[in-house]
């Protein structure tokens, strides 16, 4: 069997890109890499409860705001982040507190407040915070 000329049957098949498409795709070319900033990223504050231990894990570097509050209705201990919900919590089940940086920031805030009283048996911890 004796095959066809193969390069005319792909031009014909396909046809010849002109002169003006060639340059027009290099054109293109310049133009396919673009850097676009993006906006800064904040990793979010980690709560755990941990047996009775309600811990909060800041993990943020650098001076960038990490502000956690608790509130207490006397039901539910309420945690939000930057004034984001962030976790809630039974009362009843903490009895311990723990905030421990692990991302080595410089701005964070921990701040307690609530229309009841924070009873913690086991205590308050705080490390790097």
């Amino acid at each position: 069997m004796t095959l066809p000329n193969t390069r005319r049957n792909w031009t014909q098949l396909f046809g010849k890109a002109s002169r003006k498409q060639r340059r027009v795709s290099k054109k293109g070319r310049a133009n396919e890499l673009r850097v676009t900033q993006l906006e800064d990223r904040v990793t979010p504050a980690v709560f755990t409860l941990s047996g009775t231990n309600l811990q909060i894990q800041f993990t943020n570097s650098g001076a960038t705001l990490e502000d956690v509050v608790l509130s207490n209705d006397g039901t539910t201990i309420t945690a939000t982040e930057n004034g984001a919900p962030a976790g809630a919590f039974a009362t009843n089940l903490v009895t311990q507190i723990s905030a421990f940086d692990t991302g080595t920031g410089t701005n964070q805030l921990l701040t307690f407040a609530g229309t009841a009283n924070y009873t913690l048996d086991a205590g308050l911890s705080s490390t790097g915070v």
